[in-house]
């Protein structure tokens, strides 16, 4: 089963209408939409709503939802003049701007998009001046709050259009439905090959910034190809159960490594801290 959380109509008609789904009449607390295999709720905007959504799904239907995928689509801003209005972007790394709370979701595929570091506002953010790549949406956060609660973060998956450039005085509704009915194929692409699961193996995706981390942990401790392959699995399983891994890879990258001996004891102390750090 797939499960879409979509904050708004505008934003939700294109996927409506490109999986042929049927509005069910009889959910009361949500819009809700039905295809093959699929659902789709409107939940409006703000992060509440969106965990509202997926909490009112999993409490609707908790079998059907069993081993189902879930999916927040809608759209983004930016700061980064250079990217184009309707360019799909996913998120690798989502930052409530309100608890400072950050959520991974585990996407185990590759997907063809660059991840990004999606920060959920409580309200529209009309200007960033910062040097930094600055990516804002109002769900995500929510949305994987709540989804936490029911799957795991491997079938999570942040799938954002930007519509602006922090410059518009208000969302043009009927622009962005043009836009995402514009980039339906690409969508459905990356959803379906989401939905699939890893064809070959390959983990899923880091930011940029968090494999450099991880590649100058590894190169500080000398680790074999084994020993790198053990810890980004004790990576991934802290980020799975809730755990924030980074603040001891980056410990990590000041060690001092003058033989076999401290390398072992070195991985071995990491990989059993990654594995015992409380949860965020």
């Amino acid at each position: 089963m797939l499960v879409w959380i979509v904050a708004l109509l505008a934003e939700a008609r294109p996927v409506i209408e490109a999986n042929k789904m049927k509005r069910d009449m009889t959910a009361r607390a949500f819009p809700l939409y039905r295809g093959a295999d699929q659902l789709l709720v409107v939940s409006g905007t703000g992060k509440m709503r969106a965990a509202m959504a997926v909490a009112y799904l999993f409490g609707a239907f908790p079998e059907l939802l069993q081993d189902a995928c879930l999916v927040n689509f809608g759209c983004c801003g930016t700061n980064r003049a250079s990217v184009e209005t309707s360019t799909l972007v996913l998120a690798g790394r989502v930052t409530d701007l309100d608890t400072r709370r950050d959520y991974y979701p585990d996407f185990r595929q590759e997907l063809g998009l660059e991840p990004v570091h999606l920060r959920c506002a409580p309200a529209p953010v009309r200007q960033d001046r910062s040097e930094d790549d600055a990516w804002y949406d109002m769900e995500s956060a929510g949305f994987c709050e709540a989804a936490a609660r029911f799957v795991s973060a491997d079938r999570l998956l942040v799938l954002k259009i930007v519509s602006d450039h922090l410059d518009a005085a208000c969302l043009d509704a009927a622009a962005l439905t043009r836009q995402i009915r514009e980039r339906m194929i690409e969508i459905d692409r990356t959803v379906t090959t989401f939905r699939g699961g890893p064809a070959d193996g390959r983990p899923a995706a880091y930011l940029p910034e968090q494999q450099a981390l991880l590649d100058l942990a590894q190169e500080t401790m000398h680790l074999t190809a084994s020993l790198r392959r053990q810890l980004d699995l004790a990576v991934r399983q802290a980020i799975r159960a809730g755990r924030d891994p980074w603040p001891l890879i980056r410990q990590s990258c000041g060690l001092k490594i003058h033989d076999k001996r401290e390398r072992k004891q070195a991985i071995d102390d990491l990989i059993r801290q990654l594995k015992t750090t409380a949860a965020l």
